[in-house]
């Protein structure tokens, strides 16, 4: 499994992003782009939430193992302007085979249209690495 994490550095307000650990130079508009999709999805009531669907039965007759992608996204906690905790939790998950069970999504459109835009652009990122 790819591992896509982005990073802003507290102290200097800047961004990074890595790629199974890999530290990748991109434009700052892309971070842009990337943090503006990722304010329309997220688990609080202004945003509309994320579902977590029941994982049903259903009919798949094809071999090999699931395949898919989970996005999750980092969850802060505050207390008194200070971070007391963090966490990643699944925010899309998208299938690539029947295989792949979807479980996670946005409840608002727009907000599962913009995750389905942050995976694409993660992926974009990842197949140009794959390149170099």
């Amino acid at each position: 499994m790819t591992s896509i994490l982005i990073h802003r550095q507290l102290m200097t307000n800047s961004l990074s992003l890595s790629i199974d650990g890999q530290l990748i130079k991109v434009p700052d508009s892309i971070y842009g782009r990337l943090e503006g999709l990722r304010r329309s999805f997220s688990y609080d009531i202004l945003s509309g939430g994320i579902q977590q669907k029941e994982i049903g039965k259903f009919v798949c007759r094809l071999g090999g193992p699931a395949k898919g992608i989970v996005l999750e996204a980092r969850y802060l906690t505050y207390q008194n302007t200070r971070i007391i905790s963090s966490q990643m939790r699944p925010v899309f998950s998208l299938a690539s085979n029947c295989l792949f069970p979807q479980t996670y999504s946005p409840i608002k459109s727009n907000a599962r249209e913009d995750a389905r835009a942050v995976v694409e652009i993660l992926n974009t990122l990842n197949l140009f690495l794959a390149k170099e």
